[in-house]
């Protein structure tokens, strides 16, 4: 069963608003940020905190 799962979660990162936020790391498909949050690119959303840190 982790074959269709382990399909869909590799391909997220590479469309739509989630292009170019991050990559996957390891065995168990951890998702590593390119910044230091995803929220600015939710609808009206904003920076985290700790944005300037990054």
């Amino acid at each position: 069963m982790r074959g269709p799962r382990t399909d869909l979660t590799t391909a997220l990162p590479a469309t739509g608003r989630l292009a170019g936020t991050g990559v996957l790391t390891g065995p168990d498909l951890a998702f590593r940020r390119r910044s230091c949050c995803l929220y600015h690119r939710a609808a009206e959303g904003s920076t985290c905190g700790d944005r300037g840190l990054m």
